[in-house]
């Protein structure tokens, strides 16, 4: 099925949240939870599904991609 980037994003932290206690001092989870967006390409898109920090590239602009 289809899925909203938020949605997908949400509904996947908080099953892998849930498996471990990992306190989020710094503020990462909820940053990526507020600034998703249900933007999605037109075009289909292929996920393997496995979000996780070490899967995201951050520039020195600050810009991020999601491997």
């Amino acid at each position: 099925p289809r899925h909203s980037a938020s949605g997908y994003l949400s509904a996947d932290l908080a099953r892998r949240r849930a498996a471990v206690a990992a306190p989020d001092p710094s503020g990462t989870w909820a940053w990526l939870q507020r600034t998703a967006t249900d933007d999605v390409p037109t075009d289909a898109v292929l996920c393997h599904g496995d979000f996780h920090p070490l899967n995201v590239l951050a520039d020195h602009d600050g810009s991020l991609g999601l491997v």
